[in-house]
C-alpha cells in the first residue's frame, strides 16, 4: 500500500496483489466461510440473473434473522458461521428459496428458468445440472452431481419442452440451494 502511495491507481494495485497472492487462493481458504442471509439471497439472485423490487427480498433476509439497517451493536451483524447456522435458519433459507421461484407470485424472483438455461446453452438433463452444481456450489461430490440428474430425469427423461420442465427446475433449485456447500462462500 504504501509503495504505491502517489500512483493514481493506488487502489486497483494493491487490490491485485491482495487477489493474486498465494495467500488468498490457498486451497484452505476456499469455501470455509458460511454466507449471511444477506449473501445466501443475493447470490441466488445474481446467479439467476433474476429480477426483484427487493421487498420481499428483504423479508426472506430478515426471517434468515438478519433484518437490514436494524442491528442493535455499532459493530455491525456477524460474520461468524454460527450465528446464521441453526436449523430453524436453515429452513428460512430453503423457504426463501421456494418462495423466489413460485410461479405467479407477486414478489417471486423474476427468472425464466427455461430461457435462463436456453440462454445460457444448457439443454440436457446432464448439462443443467453440471451448470447449476458449478455456479452454485464450485466444487461438489459425484453424490451430489447422480442424486440431481436423477431427481431431474425422474423415471421419464428431461426436456426442456416437457409440459413439468419448470416445476422440475424449481425442485432441483430448491435441493441444491440446501445442499451445505451452498451456504458456503
Amino acid at each position: 500500500f504504501k509503495a504505491t502511495v502517489s500512483d493514481p491507481n493506488q487502489i486497483s494495485q494493491v487490490l491485485r496483489i491482495i487477489f493474486t497472492s498465494a495467500e488468498f487462493n490457498a486451497p484452505a481458504n476456499k469455501l470455509v466461510k458460511i454466507k449471511t442471509p444477506l449473501e445466501f439471497a443475493t447470490s441466488f439472485v445474481r446467479v439467476l440473473e433474476g429480477e426483484s423490487t427487493g421487498r420481499r427480498l428483504q423479508d426472506h433476509i430478515a426471517n434468515m434473522g438478519l433484518s437490514l439497517y436494524e442491528n442493535p451493536w455499532p459493530t455491525g451483524w456477524s460474520d461468524e458461521g454460527a450465528d446464521w447456522m441453526a436449523s430453524g435458519l436453515l429452513i428460512e433459507r430453503i423457504k426463501a428459496v421456494e418462495s423466489m421461484l413460485r410461479v405467479n407470485k407477486v414478489e417471486s424472483l423474476k427468472t425464466d428458468l427455461l430461457t435462463y438455461f436456453s440462454a445460457n446453452g444448457v439443454t440436457t438433463a446432464d448439462a443443467i445440472v453440471d451448470f447449476l452444481l458449478t455456479h452454485l456450489l464450485g466444487e461438489y461430490p459425484a453424490l451430489a452431481r447422480q442424486q440431481a440428474i436423477a431427481f431431474l430425469i425422474g423415471g421419464n427423461g428431461f426436456s426442456l419442452t416437457d409440459s413439468d420442465a419448470n416445476t422440475r427446475l424449481r425442485h432441483l433449485l430448491e435441493i441444491i440451494t440446501s445442499y451445505p456447500q451452498y451456504q458456503y462462500q
